[in-house]
């Protein structure tokens, strides 16, 4: 017997047309957010500096590689969880606008705080992971659209995601810190 399809008022495509509004909308969101607290700008300014001198130092980049894996996994396993939820579509929503909204925030105080240089200085630092993330995300979102999956394509969508979150997780310990460090110490003099 054939699988009745499960109704949805709209199709994947308009899903992932509003997901990838809303995250433009919660980047501008973010951006905007720095430009209205220029006195909260300069204590921020000062953590940078000190973030990227400590880079030079011995850290722990297990702990790092740990913590970053567990932040994502946190957010991929709640998206796929409420994915299959009829109120998931909005957390899920909010989950990719609190990214984007992040995102923006911390690009603008880069560039903000180092003028063009501080763009550069972002990609690795704040950029590049985040847009990891927001992959995985998305990659969940639009297979949680379908309700037809059997468990095992649904696990298995879990499992490409965690391996998602896997390299996020190696890129923030290892790749972001080198990169980082090599731009600020250009960019700073």
């Amino acid at each position: 017997m054939p699988r009745k399809k499960t109704y949805t008022p709209y199709t994947m495509h308009a899903y992932i047309l509003i997901f990838v509004v809303l995250f433009f909308c919660a980047v501008l969101g973010g951006i905007a957010a720095v430009r209205s607290h220029n006195e909260v700008l300069n204590s921020i300014s000062q953590n940078i500096y000190e973030s990227f001198r400590s880079l030079g130092m011995d850290i722990d980049r297990l702990d790092v590689f740990r913590d970053s894996i567990l932040r994502s996994l946190r957010f991929i396993v709640l998206a796929w969880v409420l994915g299959y939820l009829h109120a998931g579509r909005f957390f899920q929503a909010a989950i990719i606008g609190l990214r984007g909204f992040f995102m923006g925030y911390g690009v603008s105080v880069f560039i903000m705080q180092f003028g063009a240089g501080g763009l550069f200085l972002a990609i690795p630092s704040i950029f590049l992971q985040n847009i990891f993330l927001i992959f995985a995300l998305f990659f969940i979102t639009t297979h949680s659209l379908e309700h037809e999956k059997t468990l095992s394509e649904q696990l298995l969508v879990l499992l490409a995601a965690l391996v998602g979150a896997v390299f996020i997780g190696l890129y923030e310990a290892y790749i972001s810190p080198a990169l980082g460090l090599w731009i600020f110490t250009r960019i700073s003099g």
